[in-house]
């Protein structure tokens, strides 16, 4: 192979290198946290959940807790690693043991870093329905207040700032089997450097089960997925001379 070839291919392979680091994310199984509040009191914070349960692709983690004669949260926070996907995604119920309508703020935050330097594809999805008694209402919290709109159902966070939100206010279900169905959204965003959440927002008249399934999940851009397949167009270049 020429001199200059052989140059030129080195750069080439330390660019799609750093690439490849780049890529890669840290282990989706580092740690997950749980905070809750309820009526604007904080009742759990960053709680390092249980798990993990099973291994990649994907890690379980436990995020059950019942604080008597209030609530009952039950359910999965789940981190994916399914090669260049990752992100969260979760089934969780919360039922309301108390007499009257509770408004509830609950986040998971999950250890992740992802494609430094580059940017991500994202796809952020989330359904709920509404279970318990007859009468029973699920909505956003502001939708029986006057002034600002309150915060959506879901939102998804990265780096601990919101990235998107499903379900904005005023938003609501009424009745035991009501429900909304999935709704889907996709956008991109700049690389993960430490954390990747989710955040449910809503009030829940007493009785009620609320039932929430979704995920915030993350792939690198095309430009880059082209690169990581320059690195093995490279390599057999190197071969074959």
């Amino acid at each position: 192979m020429p001199a200059n070839r052989n140059r030129y291919a080195l750069v080439a392979l330390s660019a799609v290198g750093a690439l490849v680091c780049a890529v890669g994310a840290e282990r989706a199984d580092a740690g997950v946290v749980m905070s809750i509040s309820v009526n604007n009191v904080a009742v759990v914070t960053n709680a390092a959940l249980g798990g993990p349960v099973g291994g990649p692709p994907i890690f379980t983690y436990d995020p059950d807790f019942t604080q008597a004669g209030v609530f009952k949260l039950t359910g999965d926070v789940n981190m994916v690693n399914i090669g260049n996907t990752h992100g969260m995604n979760t089934p969780v119920s919360i039922e309301n043991l108390s007499g009257g309508t509770l408004n509830f703020v609950i986040t998971f935050v999950g250890d992740l870093t992802f494609n430094p330097g580059n940017t991500l594809n994202w796809t952020d999805s989330s359904s709920w329905s509404l279970g318990g008694p007859d009468g029973q209402t699920l909505t956003t919290l502001g939708f029986n207040n006057p002034g600002p709109d309150g915060d959506s159902l879901w939102t998804a966070m990265a780096d601990g700032v919101d990235v998107n939100a499903i379900w904005d206010d005023p938003t609501g279900l009424s009745g035991s089997g009501s429900s909304l169905g999935v709704s889907s959204e996709n956008g991109t965003i700049a690389a993960i450097n430490s954390s990747i959440g989710i955040r449910l927002s809503f009030s829940l008249s007493a009785g009620g089960i609320a039932t929430v399934s979704g995920g915030f999940m993350l792939t690198p851009a095309p430009g880059a997925m082209a690169l990581l397949g320059m690195a093995g167009l490279v390599k057999n270049r190197r071969r074959r001379a």
